[in-house]
């Protein structure tokens, strides 16, 4: 059944191995965009308290993909939650209102399919919702790993899936032959997806955030790869066209930044993007986010993005890893974190300050001045 019938509620930026420098370098200082927290930092729960593996581990919350859908949220959960879902959706008002109702978990068996999503589009017209793992990973010899380069095609209302350049292998179905389109443009052997966006033109856009030698050795990176599509018998086509058409150099916030999400806001015809860090041992790590707005133009004309500022002086920060963002329907910009299990304290709208347990999220919501 489809989405509507289930519920409807009231960087361092460094230039890759052939490349001497970046498409986009500076920031503008003009007309610095201005925001505030609508709620700095608050946490929702993901699912019941305490549930586990058989293995006896328990279940972790790292929701890192979010998408607005008629007045709810769509999130995507990055690591295996076989018996829950790692598809999941609450109602913006029941999340604003701290409503108690539990998210509703999507049982549709290609969403347990995918391993780590890590972000969402929709088409313009919101017929179809793509969902993008990393693409970082693959073993030729254990097909298990193709479900790591997935671009999965969602019709909403009819509940029909499309693997996006599928194949299949043993059973199991991916698009993993888009992993080396994406190698071969970076001209490197390691990369990661983090960002998904569908602009006008038929134009669906990567965000890479990470190149390098190997996972253990990544370079952060602000790339933007883009590839034109159709829509035929309800199914989409990439053209033969991908290209990396944009990047930006991220310093203006701080060093060390990597893409973590984006998206594309029609009303504005501005795209929105978060930029994170990461930084230290396992657990233990340094995390913190910035936002950044670019109107269209701006980036078919390769100029650089604006970053958001809470103040003349202070960019607007957040003490987590931003991994989705979202336009509400009243253009307030909604922001996913995934902490990566880093006990970092959450400063709750009452005043309490806690720890975010393992079975929540941590979200903020920021509207533009």
């Amino acid at each position: 059944m489809g989405l509507v019938r289930i519920f409807f509620p009231s960087i361092i930026i460094l230039c890759f191995f052939s490349c001497k420098q970046p498409l986009v370098t500076t920031e503008s200082e003009v007309n610095r965009p201005m925001a505030e927290f609508v709620m700095k930092e608050n946490i929702m729960d993901c699912f019941e308290e305490g549930i586990r593996f058989d293995d006896g581990k328990i279940y972790n919350c790292e929701l890192s993909a979010v998408a607005e859908y008629k007045g709810a949220l769509l999130f995507g959960n990055d690591k295996n939650t076989s018996e829950v879902s790692p598809m999941l959706m609450v109602g913006v008002n029941d999340l604003l209102n701290n409503l108690k109702n539990p998210p509703l978990a999507l049982k549709q068996e290609e969403f347990f399919a995918i391993r780590k999503m890590e972000d969402f589009a929709f088409t313009p017209d919101k017929k179809f919702l793509l969902l993008s793992s990393g693409f970082d990973r693959l073993d030729e010899n254990n097909p298990e790993w193709d479900a790591y380069n997935t671009l999965l095609q969602w019709e909403i209302i009819g509940d029909e899936f499309h693997y996006v350049d599928g194949v299949e292998n043993k059973g199991i179905m991916s698009s993993k032959n888009l992993r080396n389109k994406f190698l071969d443009l970076l001209k490197s052997s390691h990369m990661k997806i983090e960002g998904l966006m569908i602009l006008p033109g038929n134009r669906l856009v990567f965000g890479v955030r990470e190149t390098g030698e190997d996972f253990n050795n990544p370079i952060y990176t602000s790339t933007f790869i883009q590839c034109t599509y159709k829509i035929t018998d309800g199914k989409m086509i990439l053209n033969n066209d991908m290209k990396i058409v944009y990047k930006f150099n991220s310093d203006a916030a701080r060093k060390g930044l990597g893409l973590s999400s984006m998206t594309y806001d029609p009303e504005r015809n501005m795209v929105f993007i978060t930029s994170s860090y990461e930084h230290g041992e396992e657990g233990k790590q340094e995390l913190g986010s910035y936002i950044w707005k670019l109107p269209l133009s701006d980036f078919n004309d390769k100029k650089p993005p604006q970053l958001i500022y809470l103040s003349d002086s202070d960019p607007l920060f957040m003490p987590h890893k931003a991994e989705g963002i979202s336009v509400l329907e009243n253009g307030d910009l909604f922001i996913i974190h995934d902490n990566d299990r880093v006990d970092i304290p959450v400063n709750l709208p009452d005043g309490k300050v806690v720890s975010r347990k393992p079975h929540q999220a941590v979200y903020s919501i920021v509207r533009l001045k």
